[in-house]
């Protein structure tokens, strides 16, 4: 990803805020709500070692979620190793890898009163 909203008006989801608002208005389709939208964020890693793109993406992202008043509920990012995330759609529950780790739960989902 990069940072920021794309030059062109074409919605390039490469960049953080394109990339945002297709995934808010896909789950708009789908009939969810914003208000009810919990945010996760794992990624970031510099894996090539190289520049300060990973932080201005993630600088980029954290300042669009404040903008839109999204709540974030857990993140695992920066770092060198690349990761991958899960969400067990059933459950709630969010996983990740980092590296060549085994899977770790970042959230758990606790049913609310």
């Amino acid at each position: 990803m990069l940072p920021g909203k794309s030059p062109t008006s074409n919605g390039n989801t490469k960049y953080a805020e394109d990339a945002i608002e297709a995934l808010i208005d896909s789950t708009k389709k789908l009939g969810a709500e914003i208000t009810d939208l919990e945010i996760s964020i794992v990624g970031g890693a510099n894996v090539l070692q190289e520049g300060d793109i990973p932080d201005k993406v993630r600088e980029s992202v954290l300042g669009y979620l404040k903008k839109l008043q999204l709540r974030l509920n857990c993140m695992r990012v920066g770092g060198i190793e690349r990761r991958s995330v899960f969400l067990d759609t059933t459950s709630g529950e969010v996983y990740y890898t980092e590296g060549e780790n085994s899977t770790k739960i970042l959230l758990t989902k606790i049913e609310r009163l």
